[in-house]
């Protein structure tokens, strides 16, 4: 019985030893994944905004409501100040245009 004991500890002992030795293999973290600190901002309040704010986007039945009141004259796509691209708009009769994606209206002769 004592020679089974023996056996059962020496196998136990050398799983444990190969366990360790595997581990060992294993690359540690370094430490260098861990997040930035969040940037505080400073006690003076921030500057009005000078680019359009941006609203929800705009669906067909606006565009149905905008074209019985005479509103719209047509749709193109045109540069979006908000966007920062060029977009589909809807163009006002008086000049003015307001984007599709991002409901920004922008006054006529500005580009």
């Amino acid at each position: 019985m004592t020679d089974r004991i023996f056996a059962g500890a020496s196998v136990v002992m050398t799983s444990l030893a190969a366990l360790t030795g595997v581990t060992r293999l294993w690359p540690t973290p370094s430490g260098r994944h861990r997040a930035k600190r969040p940037l505080l901002l400073p006690d003076v309040p921030l500057a009005e905004q000078t680019q359009p704010i941006r609203h929800a986007v705009l669906d067909e039945n606006q565009l149905t409501q905008m074209l019985e009141a005479d509103e719209v004259a047509v749709n193109e796509c045109a540069d979006c100040p908000a966007c920062g691209r060029t977009t589909f708009h809807a163009m006002h009769r008086d000049g003015s245009r307001r984007c599709w994606t991002c409901a920004t209206w922008t006054p006529a002769g500005e580009a």
